[in-house]
């Protein structure tokens, strides 16, 4: 019997109290670091920060991952920036990957009943244990009266509430994390980036309008499977489509290491096209909302985060891809990121010679064929970490726009998957065909 737990505290008073004492013990911990090393060097006070949120992991970890809703999907944000933060924190982090413990479903039949009064007059029996769990909602299988299988997900009871006060509160909280990671932003832009997306997902019936879109536009791609949405079944907090399981990327024993790595290359060429032609990603790239099938496709589940590429982005990726993969020219890219938002506090571009050492990280893996195994995996992050060391004072001074936010979290979410699936392939190459094809749309 799979153990349920309750559903996020309904009491405001009562999450406000938890993050602001969360938020309270790292402040005090992280302003006494400061004091301490009043007299060292910036790149030791920064140390001594890091540290002190190490020394606070676990109960950050634990506390996000109790309250659900916004604090737990900003600890599943904050664990996707594991080549910045200490390792102890990125590991207790990465815990609010998993599934939450599920809520008992009386708990969210009442939810169900009151968006969809007459849902029983489609259903014909829906499960009471969940399917999945997360930090918004929760997901039980159901069968029409057609006979057709579907999944159904349901909001927890008072999470939108809850969620509008996590984010006021957890405001503090991030802002002081941010003065821990080695690079510099509007901090405001950020958290009201942040702020907007993580509301969004709130809106299953936006989430409804995403997943439609996708499924529209890879509807003729044979390796994609976008679940179809059962408009009748539909409500600003109930959301359900077409029952598609796979094997998620925890249950790769299933499929030969030839499979795991083709359906890598087609997790890869799936971010490719949606940044090339759909201009729009999947933003949450959770291992959990994959799921990979025997006949080679790949199914992707939970469309509530989406964000929109601007065209200028879009732009200056493919000018960065064209300067790096086929001209193999470092010296335009300053210029081409700076265009992009992506530059030193004053308004300068970055020195070319810090685009020149990242090239000779990058070049192994997009220069010839690369594996992303484990080994290789964790070498890479280590010799981003050894770089991003080097030019530490440099990376304290970056500001980028705060769209990128959730971009680059879905580029990290990529590799990591790649990584879980020891995908094998010439990544340089994957990427000019695209560019290739793109350069002869319309887009």
């Amino acid at each position: 019997m799979e153990k349920t737990g309750k559903a996020p505290p309904k009491s405001i008073v009562s999450r406000l109290g938890e993050i602001g004492s969360l938020t309270a013990s790292i402040g005090m911990d992280l302003a006494g670091s400061k004091l301490g090393g009043f007299f060292d060097t910036q790149i030791g006070r920064e140390k001594r920060s890091l540290d002190s949120l190490a020394r606070n992991a676990a109960k950050l970890a634990g506390t996000l991952g109790n309250l659900k809703g916004a604090a737990m999907k900003v600890g599943q944000m904050l664990s996707l920036y594991d080549a910045f933060l200490p390792k102890e924190l990125t590991e207790a982090l990465q815990s609010l990957q998993s599934a939450a413990p599920p809520v008992a479903f009386g708990e969210m039949a009442g939810v169900l009943a009151e968006d969809i009064p007459a849902y029983r007059n489609w259903i014909g029996d829906i499960s009471d244990e969940a399917l999945a769990s997360a930090s918004v909602g929760q997901v039980h299988r159901a069968r029409l009266k057609d006979g057709r299988e579907i999944v159904i997900k349901v909001q927890y009871p008072g999470i939108e509430r809850a969620m509008q006060s996590d984010l006021k509160s957890l405001r503090l909280l991030i802002s002081l994390i941010a003065t821990t990671l080695p690079f510099k932003a509007d901090s405001k832009a950020l958290l009201d980036e942040v702020h907007t997306m993580i509301l969004t997902e709130l809106d299953y019936q936006k989430e409804a309008k995403n997943q439609q879109a996708f499924g529209s536009f890879f509807q003729n791609q044979e390796q994609i499977c976008i679940p179809a949405i059962i408009p009748e079944l539909c409500s600003p907090r109930v959301i359900a489509s077409t029952y598609e399981p796979g094997h998620s990327l925890q249950e790769m024993d299933s499929f030969t290491a030839l499979e795991q790595s083709t359906m890598g290359i087609i997790i890869f060429e799936f971010l490719l096209d949606q940044i090339f032609f759909f201009q729009q990603i999947h933003s949450d790239p959770n291992p959990g909302n994959f799921a990979l099938r025997p006949n080679g496709q790949l199914v992707v589940y939970d469309f509530g985060s989406v964000k929109k590429i601007p065209p200028l982005l879009v732009r200056g990726y493919r000018r960065l891809l064209q300067a790096a993969l086929i001209d193999r020219d470092p010296k335009p890219i300053p210029s081409i990121l700076k265009e992009m938002g992506i530059h030193k506090h004053d308004q300068s571009p970055i020195p070319v010679q810090v685009i020149q050492d990242w090239f000779t990280i990058y070049e192994q893996v997009f220069y010839q064929e690369y594996c992303f195994g484990s080994g290789n995996a964790n070498r890479l992050i280590r010799q981003i970490r050894e770089l991003g060391q080097r030019h530490f004072l440099e990376s304290l001074d970056l500001v980028f726009p705060a769209d990128l936010v959730f971009i680059d979290r879905t580029l990290g979410g990529t590799f990591g998957n790649l990584a879980k699936l020891e995908t094998c392939a010439h990544f340089g190459n994957l990427i000019q065909e695209r560019l290739a094809l793109y350069s002869r749309s319309d887009i």
